[in-house]
């Protein structure tokens, strides 16, 4: 996630030195001129504990009045991902950013969640493109992941599952499907991890689970949702 040009919306608490300008948010002394981009979950230093908390919110960081929990805390982490694509016709692009995706360290589905539901948003970091009144739209979200959640910046070891990141989770989801987009939920289980409870919750109906147990059904299941998402309706 490149947030280079909204350095403003950018925190690390106490762990951050003005004085020499380092960052101590997920390792010590990083100087924040060789920061790669990366951000952990927003929040205070308090583990979260309701829907309202900026965690499971896209609140814009530029607030009135401005809180740090509302910003994004820096993360200069060896760990750091692919960036974030915002929503384009550019499929060329867009293919090449998936293309470029590796998994790596612990499993953390509402951080990517939390950022995919910002991409939708007309704010702040991503500035999507302002909706035509003459159409209605329907907004979805698809959550992929091939394992159960075993980390946050609060909770878990990275290596196995935790119930706490999961009911962090729900509380995300709670406040995406309130907001009125459809999630879609797909396990890849090539490991023998038991049916992920939360993925099954987070959907936005059991049709929108989906368990796959080879990757090679993941093509077909995006198809699937594709021809879901593309049927019309006709009204008088």
């Amino acid at each position: 996630m490149d947030l280079g040009q909204h350095r403003r919306g950018l925190e690390c608490g106490s762990n951050y030195s003005s004085r020499n300008k380092t960052m101590k948010c997920g390792s010590s002394n990083n100087n924040i001129s060789n920061w790669n981009g990366c951000v952990m979950d927003r929040g205070t230093a308090t583990p979260p504990g309701t829907n309202d908390g900026y965690d499971v919110k896209v609140t814009p960081p530029i607030t009135s009045p401005q809180t740090l929990a509302s910003y994004y805390p820096a993360d200069q982490s060896s760990y750091c991902p692919q960036q974030i694509a915002p929503l384009s016709y550019d499929w060329s692009s867009l293919k090449s950013t998936i293309n470029a995706m590796k998994p790596s360290g612990g499993t953390n589905q509402p951080v990517g969640l939390v950022w995919a539901w910002q991409t939708l948003q007309q704010t702040e970091p991503f500035n999507a493109p302002a909706e035509d009144s003459n159409y209605v739209y329907k907004k979805a979200i698809i959550l992929l992941s091939d394992g159960l959640n075993t980390m946050d910046r609060w909770y878990g070891n990275g290596s196995s599952w935790s119930v706490d990141v999961d009911n962090r989770q729900k509380k995300l989801c709670d406040n995406i499907k309130a907001a009125g987009i459809t999630l879609y939920t797909i396990q890849v289980n090539t490991g023998g991890d038991p049916t992920s409870s939360v993925l099954q919750y987070c959907a936005s109906g059991s049709s929108n689970f989906f368990m796959l147990t080879s990757a090679s059904q993941v093509i077909s299941t995006f198809n699937s949702i594709g021809t879901s998402l593309a049927k019309l309706r006709i009204a008088k």
